[in-house]
């Protein structure tokens, strides 16, 4: 019911911008919980706002306290799922770069449920986006999230077993690249990016 009125939905947008903590967190938690129940219809209504919206909650991505950081990218996991339009505005907007800067800072913190969350973000913007294939592979984006493995893979012997979830997911994300269900163009490039790749990581090992 809340959801059939589309200003109800926009109102909970612009609250997650609040200089208030617990209102732009309570906000933003709503949020996830209507796209995790709702999630085709709330991306419709969301995709409404344009721009401007989605600005507002790519920002969350950046706030200064982390556990808004940590349940905005919970927000993103579910909010680009399956929709190109929505993957399409949030890359444009250095939604992979965003992630990336979260996932790099919890590069401590193996059990940390945040990096899978990252993860999930990343491989729901890829499946079957051939042009978000081209902007993470013809950025810096690829080498970054190779960099965050590379050391960890090299010196653990023994893996928890949220690190090799984390591992699966990484290899997804190399397995969604170089589909063969891409254009040929598309493959070679991406192929090209993953073994100039695992050529570093190789040598540094």
């Amino acid at each position: 019911l809340y959801i059939k009125n589309e200003e109800h939905v926009f109102t909970v947008v612009e609250l997650t911008a609040e200089t208030d903590f617990n209102v732009r967190q309570a906000a933003t938690r709503f949020l996830t919980a209507l796209l995790t129940n709702c999630t085709e219809e709330l991306q419709d209504i969301i995709l409404l706002i344009g721009r401007i919206g989605f600005s507002k909650l790519l920002h969350l991505l950046e706030d200064k306290l982390e556990i808004i950081r940590i349940d905005a990218v919970r927000l993103f996991q579910i909010l680009v799922r399956g929709n190109w339009n929505i993957q399409g505005i949030v890359t444009g907007e250095n939604c992979f770069e965003r992630v990336l800067d979260i996932l790099h800072n919890k590069r401590d913190s193996d059990d940390d449920l945040t990096i899978q969350d990252c993860l999930y973000v990343i491989l729901n913007l890829l499946e079957d986006n051939p042009p978000n294939h081209r902007g993470f592979c013809g950025r810096t984006c690829f080498q970054g999230l190779c960099g965050f493995f590379e050391q960890d893979l090299i010196q653990e012997r023994h893996w928890s077993t949220r690190k090799v979830t984390n591992v699966h997911l990484f290899l997804q994300i190399i397995r969604t690249l170089v589909s063969p269900t891409k254009s040929t163009e598309n493959i070679v490039a991406c192929q090209c990016k993953v073994k100039e790749c695992v050529q570093v990581f190789c040598y540094n090992a």
